[in-house]
C-alpha cells in the first residue's frame, strides 16, 4: 500500500534541551591491572558489583532488582561472580568468586539458568561510561527478575517492521514520542496522542502487530525502562529516553528495527505513563499493554478513531520526506532479499540443526527478516550440541511456525580443512560430531560421529 499524505504546510520539528544534560555525558572509568590468566580484575569487579547493588535505590519494581550477577570475558570464558554456584565451578577470590564458565553455557548480556541459580550475565568489559554502564546492568538485572513478575520473556519477530508502511508509521511514532518527552501539559498530551495515532494506524494495517509489539515491549522494553529508571536521577530520565528514541529513529534509516524497537519505546511510554500514573509498575503482568495503559492515562480516543486521524498528523513530523525515503528503501530491500534467497536457498549451504543446546548471540541493530522464512543475523554467534559458529557475515535462522529449526550459512570452502570455515564464518565442531553431505548436491550438515 502506498501512503499519500495530505498537502499541509511543513512544521519545523521541535528541538529540546533537558535540564539534566550532565546525566547524559559518559564518564570514563579508571583502568585496573589484569593478567592473561585473570582477564577480569577481581577488585574492579567487586567495585562494579557494589555499584550494581546501588541501583536498588532507583528500582521501580516491588521485588528486589539485584541478585546473582556475573561478569564473563568472552574470549577466555573467565568469570567473576557475586557468589558461588552449586556445581563448584566458582571459587572465592577475595570478596568475589571466580572460575571458568563451562563450554555449554552461552555468553551474552542476558539472564541465564546455570549452577543451580538464575544469574544476570554481563560481558566484560561493561561500558566505560558511568550512566551507560548502569543502564546496561540494570537492564540485564530486570531480565533475571522478570519471571518473579509473572512475565514470559518472548521475542516475536515483528516482521511488519521490515515493510515500508510498517516502518513509516513506526518512525513517525518515534518522532512524536521524542516531542512528547520534551514537552509539558497540553503540548505533551497532543504529542502522546500523535504517537498513539501512528501506532493505531500501524496496528490497523497489520492485525498481528499489536500483540507482537506488546510482547517485545514487555521483554526488552520494560528491561530498558528499568535501566533508565534505576540508573539515572529523576531529572535526567526523560532526556536519556528522548535520546534513545531519536537515536533509534536515526538508526532506522540504515538498519532493521524488528528486534530493537522496544529499547526506545519501552522507556518512552514508561516515563510518559509514570508522569500521570505513579507506580503503574504494580499493575504489570503478562497481559499488560504499555501503550494501551498510556492511552488510558492520557484519555485518548478509541483506537479506531486514532487510526483514522493519523494521516492528517503526518506532515507535522516530516511525513512526506519520510514516506519517499521508505519507498526507495523498500525497492533496495527487494534486491537484498533476492541476494539472500540465492545465498541460502539456491547455492550450496551448511545446515546446523537447532537442537536442545541451540542458542545464538547477535546485535539487535543488525537483524533482518525474510518473511515466512526466518531472520538474518548480520554477524553473530550460533551454538548447539555440535559446537559453535562465529560469523562476520550473514547467517539465516530458519523458522517453522515461529520456532528456529536450523542455522544456515554458505557451504564450507574446504570440507576437509580444520577449522571448518566458509564465507565469513568459522565453525568449531566438537570431536563427537562430523561433517556429512546434505540432501542437495554440494550441501553439508553435521551429525553425531557415533554409529
Amino acid at each position: 500500500m502506498t501512503i499519500t499524505p495530505p498537502a499541509r504546510p511543513r512544521v519545523r520539528r521541535v528541538s529540546y534541551f533537558v535540564a539534566a544534560t550532565l546525566a547524559l555525558l559518559p564518564i570514563a572509568a579508571p583502568t585496573f591491572a589484569q593478567t592473561p590468566d585473570r582477564p577480569i580484575d577481581p577488585d574492579r569487579a567487586a567495585e562494579l558489583f557494589e555499584e550494581a547493588r546501588g541501583l536498588e535505590a532507583g528500582n521501580p519494581w516491588a521485588v528486589p532488582l539485584f541478585g546473582p550477577l556475573l561478569f564473563v570475558d568472552p574470549s577466555t570464558r573467565y568469570v567473576v561472580a557475586t557468589e558461588g554456584d552449586t556445581n563448584g565451578v566458582l571459587h572465592p577470590e577475595g570478596s568475589v568468586f571466580a572460575g571458568l564458565l563451562p563450554e555449554d553455557v552461552g555468553i551474552a548480556n542476558t539472564a541465564v539458568e546455570w549452577g543451580g541459580k538464575r544469574w544476570t550475565m554481563v560481558m566484560w568489559p561493561p561500558p566505560a561510561g558511568y550512566f551507560a554502564r548502569r543502564v546496561l546492568i540494570a537492564h540485564e538485572l530486570f531480565h533475571r527478575l522478570a519471571p518473579e513478575l509473572g512475565l514470559r520473556m518472548t521475542s516475536p519477530t515483528n516482521d511488519h517492521l521490515d515493510s515500508a508502511e510498517g516502518r513509516i508509521w513506526f518512525r513517525l511514532e518515534l518522532r512524536a514520542l521524542a516531542r512528547a518527552l520534551a514537552a509539558e501539559g497540553a503540548d505533551r498530551r497532543e504529542a502522546v496522542l500523535d504517537a498513539l495515532r501512528f501506532r493505531a494506524r500501524r496496528h490497523e494495517v497489520f492485525p498481528s502487530a499489536a500483540e507482537e509489539e506488546r510482547a517485545l515491549e514487555l521483554n526488552e522494553g520494560l528491561a530498558e525502562y528499568t535501566g533508565v529508571h534505576a540508573a539515572l536521577p529523576s531529572l535526567g530520565r526523560a532526556g536519556w529516553a528522548a535520546r534513545l528514541v531519536e537515536s533509534q529513529e536515526v538508526r532506522a534509516a540504515e538498519a532493521g528495527i524488528t528486534r530493537n524497537f522496544a529499547y526506545a519505546t519501552g522507556p518512552a511510554y514508561g516515563l510518559l505513563l509514570g508522569a500521570l500514573w505513579p507506580e503503574w509498575e504494580n499493575e504489570v503482568d503478562e497481559d499488560f499493554d504499555l501503550a494501551e495503559a498510556t492511552a488510558r492515562a492520557y484519555a485518548a480516543p478509541p483506537a479506531r478513531a486514532l487510526a483514522a486521524s493519523a494521516p492528517a498528523h503526518m506532515d507535522a513530523y516530516d511525513g512526506i520526506a519520510l514516506t519517499g525515503f521508505e519507498q526507495k528503501r523498500a525497492a533496495a530491500r527487494e534486491q537484498q532479499l533476492a541476494a539472500w534467497r540465492k545465498r541460502f536457498f539456491e547455492e550450496p549451504v551448511l545446515r546446523l540443526p537447532a537442537d536442545s543446546a541451540f542458542g545464538y548471540s547477535f546485535n539487535p541493530n543488525a537483524l533482518a527478516t525474510i518473511e515466512g522464512l526466518g531472520q538474518v543475523l548480520i554477524g553473530g554467534s550460533v551454538r548447539g550440541g555440535w559446537g559453535s559458529l562465529e560469523s562476520s557475515s550473514d547467517v539465516l535462522l530458519r523458522r517453522v511456525e515461529g520456532l528456529v529449526v536450523e542455522a544456515i550459512v554458505p557451504a564450507p570452502t574446504d570440507p576437509e580443512a580444520r577449522p571448518i570455515s566458509g564465507d565469513g564464518w568459522v565453525l568449531d565442531l566438537r570431536e563427537s560430531w562430523k561433517l556429512t553431505p546434505g540432501e542437495r548436491p554440494g550441501d553439508w550438515t553435521v551429525r553425531p560421529s557415533g554409529p
